[in-house]
């Protein structure tokens, strides 16, 4: 099978997605598969895999540079490792003609901490809350649309969080 994975995450980040990312693709390869990674760098460790290269922060030329991506490698699956709501909605028209899935490891306002409230609880998830609501609510808009085919999480906790989207 041939996969393209799709990441706006900086490969140059130590753990996280691109961690998560070198060990999907290392494990596709090892199955046989033929995979290819869209992101803003290659990744260490990972052999035999096309790179097409994204702009990070991601810009209007997102759907191009994913587009040519996808004509080249002509992929059977299409794994969104990262994106964030914005960049989906540009991929939309691409994702839309041929089955995909993606991965979420975190929603807003659940992954940010605003460090100058850390230590009083309840001001802090107040005030995050109403600072990435218009980012949740995307988010929300997004799923309730029924624009992903099918989402991959790593934990009991986000899916509770997606399913509540």
């Amino acid at each position: 099978m041939r996969v393209l994975i799709v990441s706006d995450v900086h490969g140059g980040m130590h753990g996280g997605v691109p961690e998560e990312t070198r060990h999907l693709l290392n494990g596709l390869i090892a199955r046989g598969h033929e995979v290819a990674l869209c992101s803003d760098a290659p990744l260490a460790s990972v052999d035999h895999v096309a790179h097409y290269r994204m702009t990070l922060p991601t810009t209007a030329a997102l759907g191009d540079e994913v587009g040519r991506a996808l004509a080249a490698h002509r992929p059977d699956l299409v794994h969104i490792m990262a994106m964030s709501s914005r960049g989906l909605m540009q991929l939309r028209a691409q994702l839309r003609i041929r089955p995909w899935l993606m991965t979420c490891h975190s929603l807003p306002p659940h992954e940010r901490k605003l460090p100058f409230l850390h230590g009083n609880d309840t001001v802090h998830y107040a005030v995050r809350a109403a600072r990435f609501l218009p980012h949740a609510l995307a988010w929300r808009g997004i799923f309730l649309s029924g624009l992903v085919p099918r989402v991959v999480v790593h934990s009991p906790r986000m899916a509770q969080l997606v399913a509540g989207c």
